[in-house]
């Protein structure tokens, strides 16, 4: 194989780990996003899937939470628009869904959904963002 074959072909693997870690990214954050603007919306139904009593105070945990979301969300933005170059909302991104994911756990009851969520993600982004990073070196000789 020739040298120009050989970076060709490796330029293909980086740019298709590049997609599938962005595409994972954006469906993660678009979930994200339509779960907390639903509990801002209506935090009745998040709590419900909780098990969570409805209170006042409650509601308004539940609605800084759907906040925080969004915050972080945007956050990752830069990440997703180039992840090559924007490591540090990634690795932020990954440690926090890690953290959420052992936090949930704890917490138990109806946290459960949300740590395999959160945890599910933590792991397919790490990944497919260690699998873009190493093709992404692969391609510089």
């Amino acid at each position: 194989m020739t040298d120009s074959l050989s970076i060709g072909w490796t330029r293909a693997q980086a740019d298709n780990a590049y997609k599938t870690h962005r595409r994972l990214l954006a469906v993660n954050l678009v979930l994200q996003s339509v779960a907390a603007v639903s509990v801002l919306i209506t935090p009745a139904w998040l709590l419900g899937i909780l098990g969570l009593t409805v209170t006042a105070e409650v509601e308004a945990w539940a609605r800084v939470w759907a906040m925080m979301v969004l915050i972080v969300s945007a956050f990752q933005i830069p990440g997703w628009l180039n992840p090559v170059y924007n490591r540090l909302p990634h690795v932020i991104g990954v440690l926090a869904r890690a953290a959420l994911a052992i936090l949930f756990l704890i917490l138990g009851g109806g946290f459960v959904w949300m740590a395999l969520f959160d945890g599910g993600f933590a792991v397919a982004l790490y990944v497919t963002y260690r699998r873009l990073v190493i093709a992404e070196l692969q391609t510089r000789p």
